[in-house]
């Protein structure tokens, strides 16, 4: 039976929900692939370029899956809702999921970033990785989804806090003279927008306001000036 909407519409609606499907399972496969490689000692040469070989494919299969969407559902994996264009609820949902997938893929290396000594082997890959690791902390801060009040509200203000908390962790560590700049473009304007949603939503959740303290905290305790 026709519910009146028409054939377009319905296709891409499969089309979402196809996408959906497909980065919740690629998901589920990075995290399986993060905890593996935690479970070995991660500062093994060995071990971490076995991980390269694996993120690497994984950055191939996502972009290879972005490039591949019909015209009605492709986005641009850049675009947010601070640069003038139209807003579109599944294409800007599929982005924040492509985000998520990528950010749990840099998790290790950012770790690795942040705990590594001056001499340690392999430094260069691990570095231009966490790079990436960093600048989706700061995608997510512009993803826009909090910026008005929908059923994520709670869960992405969670999220832009423990994007702050790692970009306040790697400008301590980019603070000694010895290491990298791993900071991406952006970060300092990421957490002043971080401090802005946080104290916009804290009068509506005691969680949200827990979250807003320990920011500030971190904020407080950093040596280095946003």
């Amino acid at each position: 039976m026709s519910n009146g909407r028409g054939q377009d519409e319905q296709a891409r609606d499969w089309y979402y929900y196809l996408g959906e499907m497909f980065l919740r399972r690629c998901f589920n496969r990075i995290t399986h692939e993060v905890i593996t490689f935690s479970k070995f000692n991660v500062k093994r040469v060995a071990s971490v370029q076995n991980f390269v070989t694996v993120a690497s494919e994984f950055e191939s299969t996502l972009e290879n899956w972005r490039a591949s969407l019909p015209r009605s559902i492709f986005f641009e994996e850049s675009t947010s809702l601070a640069d003038g264009s139209d807003y579109d609820d599944m294409q800007h949902f599929l982005r924040v999921r492509l985000l998520e997938c990528k950010d749990r893929l840099y998790q290790p290396f950012v770790k690795l970033a942040l705990y590594a000594q001056e001499d340690e082997p392999g430094l260069p890959i691990v570095f231009d990785f966490a790079r990436k690791g960093l600048q989706c902390c700061v995608d997510r801060v512009h993803s826009g989804l909090v910026e008005f009040r929908t059923h994520r509200t709670w869960f992405e203000c969670r999220a832009v806090l423990c994007s702050a908390l790692v970009l306040f962790a790697a400008r301590e560590i980019c603070a000694r003279e010895s290491m990298h700049d791993i900071l991406p473009l952006g970060w300092q304007e990421a957490l002043l927008k971080i401090r802005l949603i946080l104290d916009t939503w804290s009068s509506d959740s005691l969680e949200i306001q827990k979250y807003k303290e320990l920011y500030h905290w971190a904020e407080n305790a950093s040596k280095r000036p946003i």
